[in-house]
């Protein structure tokens, strides 16, 4: 399969997949068989599109989801044609709600989201402008540019093959001149250290490989220079870091992805999508054994240097008065 760019806009992209059709692979899906099962992955395409939180806290991750498609919207030049301004329709005249609390207002969000979209309020959309502001103004600083030209694209879909496998993407920004690729993240935290565990969390080093396979697919005169980029905005604070992968993160982006290809082709071959084992016997991890042998060999030591007490030690009062009315602290 030749490498082709896709003229698809990001509610094309992520709408549903005809009943009976098998989409192709995905960074997305990929990370969802590899982290869970191939059931979870039919069941992702199968679910795609907005779904209704049942808990506070999934209703806080959408929250934040949104504000973060809300951000890579505006940084991107507001072209997620998803994102949808609720309006109070009288018939006449479209005026938009400033807030959530009215049934109008809450019977508009629950149609938008019905029509696979993300509803948002304007005040939403000034916030996220600003934020995107300070972010494009930083990243200016150390010569990114996201302006679309005749060589650097934005929300732009490809697909390609991987042995066969249709596989695709949707690039944040690429660059092709430079041979860069860029993904917008959004994060509560973006301290480097804590950012490690996100990319296995959510298969950033999958989404890599993906990424850069597809690429050196679409023109092979860039096979080995691709550079694949996060741009990872701090949600309350606009703080932005460029995080590159090392080459042990990259070389196991490179075996997940593979591995997901192989499992993908398998499975749609045989239509067959194996979930979780029905019974397993798990073995205690290393990491259990090694912490309970530091903590014993910790209180061990306390125990050697411990002070004796004797019989009177344990009947005298602590010093000081008796009673002065504070209390001690306690950690």
């Amino acid at each position: 399969m030749t490498a082709r760019w896709l003229d698809l806009t990001p509610a094309q992209y992520h709408a549903a997949v005809p009943p009976g059709e098998v989409p192709p692979l995905s960074h997305s899906l990929a990370v969802e068989l590899l982290n869970r099962t191939p059931l979870h992955a039919r069941r992702k395409w199968l679910a795609r599109g907005p779904s209704t939180p049942h808990s506070e806290e999934a209703a806080e991750k959408r929250r934040r989801l949104e504000w973060g498609t809300l951000v890579h919207s505006e940084l991107l030049g507001g072209v997620d044609d998803r994102i949808v301004i609720a309006c109070n329709d009288t018939g006449l005249t479209q005026e938009p709600f400033t807030d959530w609390r009215t049934k109008a207002a809450q019977a508009a969000r629950k149609r938008i989201y019905e029509d696979g979209r993300i509803p948002v309020l304007e005040k939403q959309i000034r916030d996220a402008r600003v934020f995107a502001d300070k972010v494009r103004g930083k990243l200016r600083d150390v010569g990114i540019d996201l302006e679309p030209n005749e060589q650097r694209f934005n929300e732009q879909a490809i697909m390609w093959g991987e042995d066969g496998t249709p596989c695709r993407a949707m690039f944040d920004h690429v660059d092709l001149r430079k041979g860069l690729v860029l993904d917008i993240k959004t994060a509560e935290n973006a301290h480097p250290e804590r950012l490690k565990r996100s990319v296995i969390d959510f298969g950033y080093d999958v989404q890599a490989a993906a990424y850069t396979s597809a690429l050196e697919h679409l023109d092979a005169r860039l096979a080995g220079r691709v550079r694949f980029a996060l741009v990872v905005c701090e949600a309350h604070t606009a703080e932005v870091v460029i995080v590159e992968l090392g080459g042990d993160f990259l070389h196991l982006g490179r075996q997940r992805w593979a591995r997901a290809v192989r499992t993908w082709a398998r499975c749609c071959a045989s239509n067959t999508w194996p979930g979780y084992p029905r019974s397993v016997r798990l073995e205690c991890p290393e990491w259990a054994i090694a912490a309970e042998m530091r903590a014993a060999h910790d209180d061990n030591d306390l125990a050697v240097h411990a002070e004796p007490r004797g019989a009177d030690d344990a009947a005298d009062p602590p010093e000081g008065d008796e009673d002065d009315g504070s209390e001690e602290a306690c950690f």
